[in-house]
């Protein structure tokens, strides 16, 4: 499920901070166990790591943030010496 309170309703007040629709992504998956896709300002890899890790979520949906910096993914794979599609024409750009 992906899972996100909406936003879509004129007028709606939401508070805004990192991830802060990974707690309802949690609580579904706590009382479904259902497979649940977190969203809503996840802007790091580590930050999305975290929310594995912590169980609040199987799938991360990245969306403003992959708009930003499309090679989100493939930056964060470096670090880690992880492998990751590069494209060949950025291929002389690798780190």
């Amino acid at each position: 499920i992906d899972v996100s309170s909406g936003g879509n309703i004129q007028g709606a007040k939401i508070t805004l901070y990192d991830g802060y629709q990974v707690p309802l992504s949690a609580e579904i998956n706590k009382e479904t166990r259902m497979k649940t896709g977190a969203v809503g300002l996840i802007k790091t890899a580590e930050q999305a790591e975290e929310i594995l890790q912590k169980g609040e979520a199987d799938l991360i949906v990245v969306a403003r943030e992959i708009l930003r910096n499309p090679y989100l993914a493939v930056e964060n794979s470096f670090p880690g010496k992880g492998k990751c599609y590069f494209p060949p024409k950025y291929e002389r750009a690798k780190i």
